[in-house]
This record gives structure tokens, sequence and C-alpha cells, in this order.
């Protein structure tokens, strides 16, 4: 049925006779018209209702949607129905849904429209009345040309200040305002309203791309590129839905984005006018040159280039949280020795300095072998050199009490840091940053310099004398000065040494004569950074200061209820500055609070800790499946009352979390807890609190479940299980190594109705041992959804088991499966779970060693075929020597401890290759491990591990016993110790052995073990007794 027939009949029978013909739906007439547009276009709600499950985002010839047909006509529900996937876009013309509907007076339907506000057409348009609308008019312009008022379309009132004091009295929403009316001069000026949070009507940088001023996207993209409205459309769609390229070329950093149906820029191009859709598309796919970051800054996306200075490059970067920042990269290389020596002790203090007038540094990164520094700091507004010409510009000068509460905060900021031996290097208007509160955040660092800085350096700086405390009296004297005047004092350095200070007007005298007395050309005539102190007067601040927002955030934590949280969440969404220790604590609380999306704003300084609530935990107490499943690897762990997340999940009657961690209902708390009014024994289950809360859905979902330990497998799989017995899968379930050495010869390869294989049941169950024994016979199997494996081990966040199953990282799954789709490798379920330290196993590059393969029992090793291997040896194929040495290296390689013993009368340690030792340290073989303990001291080649360290690492005490003081004090190629592996598993009794040779022995970053066990109580007072 044709789409003209489909809607005639539905025009003459009704919509009943057309539900048998709905699969027509999507199909296009000559004109580019969907059965949706007729419906749209001649009011037929209930089959636009239908046909929206069917119809994709369509556009006719002439790239108008259903939307615009239905507003053009004034069909109200219609537009209801379609506004929430079809607003927002424009036909060929650059006509909005809301144009049309102003254009044909339908004001209910523009009342319904208004998002689309800010967008302006693109193209003149000639309608049949004879009417003419230019390029670049927008629903306003189209009701005063018609003749109609819409309320929501009356020009917002004028708002224009750039007193920094006054933009409390403004909002988010008078920003969107001035990107409407194209007012630079206020976004400018008030740049502080932005939140990265966003509105789900959209953003200020939406706002400019969809209208297609690059300026203000320049301005706006550093504070909101990446952040997605309500239905995850990205500035950068807003661009190209406008077909604005240069904007689009602008952000294109958020290319990678998807809508909540999975589109990208790229898919809303595509569905534009054939003309404008090829100019969008080569906008979109220019290269995109950003900077490859260091492992340690992952968790940074950069947002854009700020620009160059003389000591590097600045980038604006926002966290996973979408917190701003500031991102410069110092190469080191080329800079004077003097600056790279400064540098270099920046890298080493500036992490330690804290003060709320003190830029703080969030994060430092070293690469030597680069010769490159990466220093993440907080980003601000506005510096002050751009307040004070903002003013002198507008005609308004500094009040006496502003400039008396700059001289207090400057001060206090010089006086933090000559507490820690730090001078002022460089400060000056440039470097000193308005905090969205006011407050003057000075950075004087080398790397922060500016290229005006020796207008503000005193006298005897500038004639080669060390810097001091006074001297920074001076530069305080000049920048107060240039706030009084607008300019600073001196023109040149020649002025500077004259000592001649030209006099400020029209300010009070206990003002001008402390500034001249700071501009002393003597330091001794200079009064010290206490005396200026002193010299503010009492109650000149018209702001008293109040508690900080970081303090009353960490108050709102550590308490609890409805009011707590909102007031956190607010004082987070106004911006903080917090230190890594207050994120790691921030995170810490938010968890036992059961504040998920908090605890997700912190999530980079979460670390897990043994009888503390976790990640999991969090996400069950809050409902939060999508956070839960990102962390079902912590299942199976217990809170300080044992407590585990299917427990909380099971108190706030949470099916679909209790599904998902049903493989905990075997375990007791260890505690009594009162929980809504119910006590609940030591000993109880969570079954036993489903049945105290009389739960029958919840008691029938813990019946249907078997005690299984296999986590997160759907049921059929528990059901099909049943059926078929296999004693080495039940003992893979279990973990019990003897009988998995018992029936790996009988039922190795065999699975069960799902395919799950004895090794994915011990991958996914954690159990390192057992996986050692059966990746030899069963690595690179698949179950009926294509899981292999590797795939569970990675979605534990098992290190060890992955890299015993390293063979599979290539396979996909074949079906959607845990929350993962189709087609899904072993590093896109890490990517998807940021599970950092797997993505770096999963990356790993192989040891570059090949072993010619001239014979079938080489071959059977080299593909890990141990069925073909047996048979081979079994049918007594001769080896030569030489043969024999290479099957066994080739063993060693692919870690096969048993294999490689066959051929061990053959075996000759060679140098770059793993020893035997290393290969029964992997896999736990302690009798292997004795036989060849002389091989101690020797590296793993690709990455520098000894035995050692990897037994540590793996948490097996009893090798690390055998290998004893063999190889301590060895580093690898990071420069880690076993005794830095060890505090990192948490490994207390390995701890214990390796602390008294290692425990002075840092990384090559400088990071000790002491700083690696700070957020572990227990591992710390190890190091600490051992020091005693």
């Amino acid at each position: 049925m044709s789409v003209a027939a489909l809607m005639e009949v539905a025009e003459i029978e009704g919509l009943e006779s057309v539900r048998g013909s709905l699969h027509e739906a999507g199909k296009q007439n000559k004109a580019g018209v969907t059965a949706l547009m007729y419906a749209a276009r001649y009011n037929y709600v209930d089959l636009v209702k239908k046909l929206l499950e069917k119809e994709t985002e369509d556009r006719d010839n002439y790239g108008r949607t259903a939307l615009m047909y239905a507003a053009e006509h004034g069909h109200v529900e219609c537009v209801r129905a379609l506004r929430e996937r079809e607003s927002g876009m424009c036909d060929e013309n650059g006509w909005t849904a809301l144009m049309w509907a102003v254009r044909g007076k339908h004001k209910e339907c523009a009342n319904l429209l208004l998002s689309e506000a800010p967008l302006r057409s693109t193209k003149e348009l000639l309608s049949l009345e004879g009417k003419s609308f230019p390029k670049g008019v927008s629903a306003l312009d189209i009701a005063n040309t018609v003749g109609i008022e819409v309320e929501g379309l009356s020009p917002p009132k004028q708002v224009i200040t750039l007193n920094v004091s006054l933009t409390s009295e403004l909002s988010y929403a008078d920003l969107r305002k001035a990107v409407k009316k194209n007012d630079i001069g206020f976004i400018h000026a008030n740049l502080n309203l932005v939140s990265r949070c966003g509105e789900s009507t959209g953003t200020a940088l939406m706002d400019a791309a969809g209208r297609g001023s690059d300026e203000m996207v320049r301005l706006l993209r550093p504070l909101e590129a990446r952040l997605q409205d309500g239905r995850g459309w990205t500035a950068l769609m807003h661009a190209v839905g406008g077909g604005h390229e240069e904007c689009a070329g602008l952000l294109l950093l958020e290319r990678d984005l998807k809508d909540r149906e999975g589109r990208t820029a790229e898919d809303v191009a595509n569905g534009l006018p054939k003309e404008m859709r090829d100019r969008m598309l080569k906008a979109l796919r220019k290269p995109l040159n950003l900077l490859d970051l260091p492992p340690e800054l992952g968790p940074l996306t950069i947002t854009g280039l700020v620009g160059n200075d003389k000591t590097g490059i600045v980038y604006t970067a926002c966290n996973r949280s979408h917190r701003n920042c500031l991102l410069r990269v110092v190469r080191y290389s080329s800079l004077p020795e003097k600056t790279r020596h400064a540098i270099g002790e920046e890298v080493r203090i500036l992490p330690s300095l804290r003060h709320e007038n003190v830029l703080s540094c969030l994060g430092v990164v070293d690469d030597p072998p680069q010769q490159t520094a990466y220093f993440v700091f907080p980003w601000h507004p506005k510096v002050l050199l751009e307040e004070i010409r903002d003013r002198r510009e507008a005609g308004r000068s500094f009040g006496t009490d502003e400039l008396w509460k700059c001289i207090r905060q400057i001060a206090n900021g010089m006086q933090h840091l000559h507490e820690h031996d730090w001078s002022c290097r460089g400060l000056s208007p440039a470097s000193i940053y308005l905090s969205k509160d006011g407050k003057c955040v000075l950075a004087p660092f080398e790397l922060a310099q500016p290229l005006d800085a020796p207008l503000y350096l005193a006298p005897e700086i500038q004639r080669g004398s060390p810097h001091d405390p006074a001297a920074d009296v001076w530069t305080l004297g000049a920048i107060v000065y240039e706030m009084c005047a607008g300019v600073p004092p001196f023109k040149s350095v020649d002025e500077i040494s004259s000592g001649a200070v030209p006099r400020i007007r029209g300010r009070p005298g206990s003002l001008t004569d402390l500034v001249a007395r700071m501009l002393s050309l003597s330091p001794e005539s200079r009064p010290s950074i206490q005396e200026c102190l002193r010299s503010v007067p009492r109650g000149s601040d018209p702001h008293p200061p109040q508690k900080r927002s970081e303090d009353r955030f960490m108050e709102a934590l550590r308490s609890r209820g409805r009011e707590a949280y909102e007031e956190a969440m607010s004082l987070f969404e106004d911006g903080l500055e917090l230190s890594p220790e207050q994120e790691a604590e921030a995170c810490r609380l938010a968890i036992a609070n059961g504040w998920s999306m908090m605890a997700e704003q912190f999530e980079e300084a979460y670390r897990p800790e043994e009888g503390r609530t976790t990640m999991l935990m969090c996400a069950a107490m809050d409902r939060n499946l999508d956070l839960l499943r990102r962390y079902l690897h912590e299942r199976r762990r217990q809170d300080e009352n044992g407590w585990t997340a299917l427990m909380h999940a099971t108190i706030r009657n949470h099916r679909d979390s209790v599904k998902e961690l049903l493989d905990e209902a075997d375990i007791k708390s260890t505690k009594e807890v009162t929980r809504n009014g119910c006590t609940f024994p030591a000993g109880t289950t969570a079954k036993d609190i489903a049945k105290r809360l009389q739960d029958e859905k919840l008691i029938r979902v813990f019946s249907k479940h078997n005690g299984r330990s296999d986590a997160g497998f759907h049921e059929r799989t528990d059901r099909a299980s049943e059926r078929v017995y296999n004693p080495l899968i039940d003992a893979a379930k279990n973990g019990r190594n003897g009988d998995v050495r018992r029936y790996l010869n009988e039922y190795g390869g065999k699975s069960d109705k799902d395919g799950w294989t004895a090794l994915m049941y011990a991958a996914d169950g954690g159990y390192y041992r057992c996986v050692s024994l059966l990746v030899e016979k069963e690595v690179g199997l698949q179950n009926k959804d294509g899981w292999t494996a590797l795939m569970l081990a990675v979605r534990r966040g098992d290190v060890p088991c992955t890299e015993l199953l390293l063979d599979e990282k290539e396979l996909r799954t074949t079906e959607s499966w845990g929350g993962f789709p189709e087609g899904s490798t072993a590093e896109s379920i890490a990517k998807g779970m940021r599970l950092d330290p797997i993505l770096g196993v999963l990356r790993r590059k192989p040891i570059d060693i090949v072993i010619p393969c001239e014979n079938a029992i080489l071959n059977a090793i080299n593909s890990r075929r141990p069925d073909i291997l047996e048979r081979l040896l079994k049918e007594g194929q001769e080896l030569t020597a030489e043969e024999e040495e290479a099957c066994c290296r080739a063993a060693i390689l692919k870690n096969l401890p048993e294999v490689a013993a066959r051929f061990e009368r053959s075996y000759r340690r060679r140098e770059g290759e793993p020893t035997m030792l290393i290969c029964a340290a992997r896999n736990g073989d302690v009798e292997l491990a004795r036989k060849y303990i002389n091989e101690a001291g020797c590296q793993n080649p690709s990455d520098g591990r000894t035995a050692t360290m990897i037994a540590a690492r793996k948490g097996d005490d009893e090798m690390v016993r055998i290998l004893g003081d063999r190889e301590l004090g060895m580093q690898d190629k990071d420069g880690k110790t076993a005794l830095i592996y060890a505090i990192e598993r948490g490994a207390k009794d390995i701890v214990m052995l390796l602390a008294e040779k290692e425990k002075d022995i840092p990384d090559k970053s400088g990071k000790t073990p002491r700083e690696y066990a700070a957020r572990r109580p227990e591992i710390l007072a190890v190091l600490e007794q051992d020091a005693v």
C-alpha cells in the first residue's frame, strides 16, 4: 500500500482499517512525504502516535518534518506528540516548527515550541501570500511581520552589568537570554554564571551553536562542551542541525557523543537536505588533532585550546564529573635551565599548597622520557586584569571596600606561600584569578607568568637580587595601584628604577599612604605582609567572610537526610575546589550515605576498602541500576556489619538489583543491625530479610535461585545447568582446585546447555588457580551469547585472571547480554565499566618473539590446543633437541607450565624471554618455583616484573616466602617494587614480609610505598610500625 493509499484508507475508513498496513510506515512518496507527515498534516492524532513507534525522524525533499506540518496547520495534539522527538530541527531554509506555527498564527502551537526561539533561518523565504522573510529571521521577527504576539517570544529586559558583586542577582537564564540577543559583552562579564550541570532544556553553548554565533561558541566552549540536553543533543548537534559549519568545526570534540536514540552528529547531518548535508559532513570529517594524554590523566577530556605562552600550551578540559579545569602542558626540553629548575620545584611542591586564596593544583604528572610536565588547575571565570580593563572601559572604578577586600585576600595568599618558603614569582593582575564568588586566587608560579610580569617585579629583583617577601609586598602595591588608577604605576622597567611613584587621586589617605609605602624603592622601607593585613580597616568588607563552600559541602556530606543531600548537590553544582584528600573523603561519605549520584561525581577518587560500604552497595541502596551493573565486580564484599549489596537492595525492595546480585544469597551478616524498624540479628541472609519484610515477590525471586556462585547468569543458564551434571563445572564453580585436576582430562572442553564451560565459571568466580588449570583445555570457547572466560574475568575486574586469558581478547559476543551489545569485545566491556587497570592489561603489547612452527607439536602449543598436543605426544612423535627446546620456550611464552615441564630437559634460559620461574609464579606452581629458584633476579622482558612482584600482585604469600629476599629491592619498568604491588593488592601479610627491605623505595614518579598506602589504614599502620 502506498503512502497516499494508506492515508486515503485511514481518512475514509478510520484508523482501525490501516493497522494491518503499518509495516508500510517509513516509506516516502516522490516528494519525500511519509505516512507520519500526512497524519500530522491532517490531524490524525492516534495514527501519529502509532506511527511514531514505526518511523524514524524522516524529512521530506524540502527538509520538513512531521512536527513542522503539524505546527503549520495548528494541530496542537499532534505537536504535543511530536515535539519531544523532533523539536530543534530545521528545514532546508533553516525554518523550525516554531517559525511555521508563528507564520500560521497558531499561538497555542507556538507556546509548545518556545525552546526553538533562539534559532534563525539560513535562507530567504518567499511565501505565496507575497510576504518575504529574509535570511536570519527568528520566530519573533516572523511574529512581528505577520502581526501576532506570542508572549514567550517577547524580548527580555535589558540587563547589562560588569560588576562581579552584582552577579549574585543574576541567573543562568539571564546568560541564555544574552546569547539570544547576541550580547557578547554581558556573556564575557558573567561567565561565572555558567554551571557544567547544564539543563534539560539546553545550555547557553547550545543556543549559541544553534544560532551560528562562532564568537560566543569560542567563549562558552571551554565551560559547557560535551554537555547534553534532555534528548541527548550536544551543542555540535545543534550547530549541525542549523547548518553552521564554523560552529561545528569548533565543536568537533563532541562528535563521539550520542543522543538518547544512539545518534551522533554525523547521523543528524545525514538527515539534512543534500546540499546542507554535504557541507556538514565535510566539516564533521575534518581531522581533530588534540593532545594524547598520559594514562594518569585518562579521566580528563580536552574541551578546547586556550593558547600558548612562553612555557607551554594551555587547554581547557573537564573530568568525568563534568567539572571544568585548565590543563597546562609544559615541554621543558627547550626552556632555559633556570626555568626548568623552577618548574621542577613546582612539580614537587604545588600539590601541597592548599589555601582559598592560592590556585590549587589538582594534579601533576611528570614524564621525564618525553621531558613534559602536565599540570591540572581548577577553572575560574576571569582574571583580575580582565576585570580592571572591563571597569576602565565602562567608566567604573573599584570601590574602596572592594580594594581593601582584595588587599586582604592577596596578602593572605602571599602569607600562606611565605609560610611554605615560596615567593610569588611573576605575580601580576594577569595571574590572579577571580573565583565565582569574587575571591582573589593567586597563581604565583613560573609556569603561570604572563608576558608583562616584569612591570610588577620589584626594583631589586630587576637588578638581580634574590626574591624575598619584601619584593612580594612591592608587587602587591603595584597591583593595588592599578586597581585604583586603571593603569600600572610604571610604564617601563626604567621608570621602576627611578622610584618616583605617581600619586593616586580620589582615594582615602590610609589607602594611598599604604600603597606608597609598598612601592618604596628600598625594601627596608616597605611594610611587611602582616602590617599590610593589620592596615585593612575592620568592617571594610561589605560581605563578611562566610564559611568556605568546600567546608559547608563536607559538613553536608557528613549529615544525612534530604536537606543535606540537596545542599551538598547545590554547592557542588556551584563549583568547588577540593583537594585529592577531600575528594576521596567526599566519595567515601557519599557512598556511606547511599547518595549514588554524588558518589559518581567523585568516582575517580574511589578506592574500595575492606569492611566499608562499596560503590556497588551504594548503587543498591539508591536503586541506581546502571551504576550497579558497572560495579558488579565488587560482588560478595561485606560492610562493617557484614551486609552485602544484595541485602541493601532487598531491604529497599529493588527487585532488578536483587536479580543482578543473587550470587550473594548465601552470605550472612556478622552483626545485629536495625533497619526500617526491624532488628536483624547476626547471621541474617538477604532471603531472611525478604521473609521478615513479608515481601512475597522477592521471596519468589530467591526461591528460584539455587545458591550458585556464578554471578550475573540469567535464569535460563541456571535451569539448563541443573539437568546436566558436570563434576568439572561443579568444581570450577566452587573453586575446588583438586577436583578440577581430577576431572580435567575427562570433562575438559565440555559445556552446559547454554555453552558455559568450567573455565567460564572459574573466571566469573575469580578462582585464579582453577583458571590456570583450565586455560590449557578450554581457552577460546564461547557460550551461546558469545561470551568468553576473558570477558567474564574483565567484568569482575580481575586483573590476574585477565592476564591468563589474553588469547581470547579478539573474540566478540554474538548476542546482547548483561547490558553489553552484540559484538562487544573484552576491551569494550572494560572501557564501558571504566576498568583502567584491566584496559592496561588488554592493551599491553605482546612480547616480540617469534618461534618457527616447523612441527605439529609446536603448532599445537602456539595455538593452545591441548587436545591435539596430547594426541601427538601419545603418538610418540620424535623431536630433536632443538625442537624440544623450542616447545619448552613456546610453552613458557604461552604460560603453560605443565607443558613446559614435559620438555624441561631441553630448557635453557635465554636473555629477553620469560623464565621458568616467572611461569611458575604466574600459575602459583610452588613445586616448579622451588625447582628453578636459581632463576631469581630475572625480569619479565615486557614489563620488568620479577617472580616476587608477580606473586605479590596476585597475593600469593606462599610463593613470596619461597622466593625470600632474593629479588627484594628490584624495580620494574615503572619503578614499582614487589612491596608496592602487595600494597595495591591489599595483601597485608606480604607487606609485612617485604616492608623492611623495600619501604623506602619510590617508583619512577617519586611516589613512595607510604603514599600508595595512604588510603589503606591497615597497610599504612604496618609500614609505620616497621619504620619505628
